[in-house]
């Protein structure tokens, strides 16, 4: 009888083992996870940061191409007008600056 309960003993012992060493590696599974959705986190904030970075630094590089073909076009525009059309629209322009006075 005596070895019996020994064993039954031992047998609860090596249950009550096993169920906190599951415990004991569900615990590190979940840690582990949290560990890496917390990297994984971090990474996706880095590339969105950078791609942001990126968006802003295009955008500028365009708004000043915009602005660079706007002075181009007008000096191209300016350029095909002759000198007599230019005399006669600041002759224009003249007259009707005197007239408004």
């Amino acid at each position: 009888m005596e070895i019996k309960s020994e064993y039954l003993t031992n047998k609860s012992d090596l249950l009550t083992l096993k169920k906190s060493s599951m415990e004991i590696s569900e615990n590190r599974i979940v840690r582990s996870r949290a560990l890496l959705n917390n990297k994984l986190f971090s990474a996706w904030s880095e590339v969105s940061n950078s791609l942001l970075m990126l968006l802003r630094i295009s955008s500028f590089f365009l708004s000043s191409l915009h602005i660079f073909i706007a002075i181009v076009s007008l000096c191209r525009f300016v350029s095909k007008l002759s000198f007599k059309t230019i005399g006669q629209l600041s002759l224009f322009l003249s007259s009707s600056i005197s007239i408004t006075d």
